[in-house]
């Protein structure tokens, strides 16, 4: 049996929430010219032998990922039977951090300067249900990039800190950006 098992960044959006963002935003302009991106995850292959029934079981250990966000695993198994012909089949599986989520939703990512920013945020389960009296940290930076270089990079600038409590029901954050630009 030949295993190959990798895993990616996976999207996760609790049951009745699909206009929040829960885990890291993507603007749909950018496709990856300016972030570098982990999307390609990491690949592990493995080898091992049937039992006399054919059965063979392979264990994962999920230890904890960095930084913490849903992730997208895919174990493939081929196996070569006696005859030398193939067979193979993929299961893929998303696994959580946590059981509970932060989710965000804002009207606009660009604001003109000294226009404020307002957010909605809620702390959902992963069957949606929102909970109340979680601490939401909500740290809020202007997105700019580092043109130094042969390579630009995306940098955060005029970061602010805040943080409020999850209700049942989203909750308002205003965020006030001394200067405009994309948050």
């Amino acid at each position: 049996v030949e295993w190959t098992v990798t895993s990616r960044p996976g999207h996760f959006s609790p049951p009745g929430w699909d206009e929040f963002t829960f885990g890291t935003w993507t603007p749909w302009w950018d496709y990856g010219f300016f972030r570098r991106d982990d999307s390609d995850g990491e690949e592990e292959t493995l080898e091992g032998r049937t039992d006399s029934s054919g059965r063979h079981r392979l264990r994962l250990d999920f230890l904890g990922v960095e930084p913490p966000r849903a992730t997208s695993v895919e174990a493939s198994a081929a196996v070569t039977d006696v005859n030398r012909q193939t067979w193979s089949s993929t299961v893929t599986m998303l696994v959580h951090p946590a059981d509970q989520y932060v989710g965000l939703k804002a009207a606009r990512t660009f604001v003109e300067a000294g226009q404020p920013i307002r957010l909605e945020a809620i702390v959902p389960d992963l069957e949606g249900k929102a909970l109340a009296g979680r601490p939401i940290h909500v740290r809020s930076a202007r997105l700019d990039y580092d043109t130094r270089g042969r390579d630009w990079r995306e940098i955060e600038v005029d970061v602010t800190e805040q943080t409020v409590q999850s209700a049942t029901r989203p909750v308002a954050v205003t965020v006030q950006p001394k200067q405009g630009g994309t948050w």
